[in-house]
């Protein structure tokens, strides 16, 4: 049976995809092709773990990360590079602390965006050894709120997995949030 949500999400995308194959073209001050980019620094909470035992830490409650990103925008998707802090993990049995690194490829529409991505916690315990936990596959879906002419709030969702053949799997329990301020230049 399909998921709710999913059916949702999918009806969502196939909705910004198809009005965006069919709108009038757009003008823009910028020449075709030109894009821009932006620096992006918010915070990031993960969902327990102990719950969701597909993600790649175990983490017994709600975590937050700070996070740094940079975003290159060309015409309606950008590319987004960042890195998550999590400065400590809390009933992992040793584990102090993790970077986690991700590549999201994202599509906008209006103040809509929905991506792909992929990322992999770097963790450290206690005695300063450290391994990745494995990779892991992310869909987003997010809003972007511009807060004047080079500031804007990107408010976003994921549901991460290690396998995209696992969504039907899809849960809102699982589901991470995040902030980000973002200045274009």
């Amino acid at each position: 049976m399909i998921n709710k949500h999913l059916f949702l999400l999918v009806g969502l995308v196939l909705g910004m995809v198809t009005n965006d194959l069919f709108a009038a073209p757009r003008r823009s001050s910028r020449k075709t092709g030109s894009g821009n980019s932006r620096w992006g620094a918010g915070a990031r909470l993960y969902a327990a773990r102990d719950e969701a035992p597909v993600r790649g830490i175990p983490v017994t409650s709600d975590e937050g990360a700070a996070v740094l990103a940079y975003e290159f925008h060309e015409n309606n998707a950008f590319w987004q590079l960042a890195v998550n802090y999590l400065p400590r993990i809390d009933g992992t049995n040793g584990l102090d602390y993790a970077v986690t690194p991700e590549i999201n490829l994202v599509y906008k529409q209006s103040a809509w965006q929905m991506g792909v991505g992929v990322y992999n916690h770097h963790v450290w315990d206690a005695e300063g050894e450290h391994d990745w936990a494995g990779t892991l596959w992310q869909i987003m879906l997010g809003l972007n709120i511009p807060l004047g002419r080079s500031l804007s709030l990107d408010l976003s969702t994921f549901y991460a997995t290690p396998k995209l053949d696992q969504l039907q799997d899809f849960d809102t329990k699982h589901l991470d949030y995040r902030i980000l301020a973002t200045f274009t230049f």
